[in-house]
């Protein structure tokens, strides 16, 4: 039998959006993941009806893959470009108890030098299962970058398993970026967590943008992957 969702990939449309129908959509199939798939272990706190207000945040920008009318994918990115005071999702991670004062990135990333810096995270990935191909993450990856180009960012932090953390940074040096693993911050484990050991990521993109700004190459980099 043909995978007609492999046929399609050439096929997906992947863009930013504001539009409710089009983030409803994505997290419909979030929570939908969530419930069936053993994979969101320890990521179903962020599908909770208590954290549907983060996708419709003006800050939050909410990446979406569709296949025809049907949603198969997404991720959001939130930075502080318009926002310099934002808390990032990744620094309430970072909490022992909700009881301590929210950690500052410049203490949890002690080494980076984030002063009048943006800096976003990008977080919330989900794909649905018969459309989960390396061309698509790569290509949800490269669509990341772009936005991130277009935003100013210099940093880019993410959380995750050994898993996904692992994953994350070898496709993003398929894109060129090198990207942090810091296997030496250690992330509180928490109850939403579910026994899962969490890790913190990250890159200097300003650096990634400068080596192809002179020539254009980024952008048809991005646009081909």
């Amino acid at each position: 039998m043909i995978d007609m969702a492999k046929q399609n990939l050439n096929n997906l449309r992947y863009f930013f959006t504001e539009d409710t129908k089009n983030i409803q959509e994505y997290l419909d199939l979030r929570t939908t993941l969530t419930e069936q798939d053993k994979r969101f272990v320890g990521f179903r706190e962020f599908s909770d009806i208590n954290d549907h207000a983060y996708y419709f945040l003006p800050e939050t920008k909410v990446l979406v893959v569709y296949d025809e009318n049907k949603c198969v994918g997404g991720c959001c990115l939130i930075n502080n470009n318009q926002v310099p005071s934002i808390t990032l999702p990744l620094q309430t991670e970072m909490q022992t108890s909700a009881n301590d004062p929210v950690p500052g990135m410049e203490d949890i990333f002690s080494t980076i030098n984030l002063n009048n810096k943006i800096y976003g995270e990008f977080n919330r990935i989900a794909i649905d299962t018969p459309y989960r191909n390396i061309k698509v993450v790569k290509r949800i990856f490269s669509e990341i970058l772009k936005k991130c180009y277009y935003d100013n960012v210099q940093y880019l932090f993410g959380v995750g398993d050994t898993t996904r953390a692992k994953l994350y940074c070898h496709i993003f040096k398929n894109l060129g970026l090198e990207v942090v693993f810091h296997s030496d911050i250690h992330v509180p484990l928490k109850e939403d967590h579910e026994g899962v050991q969490m890790f913190l990521m990250s890159a200097n993109i300003e650096q990634y943008f400068h080596q192809y700004a002179q020539s254009k190459i980024m952008e048809t980099q991005l646009e081909t992957t």
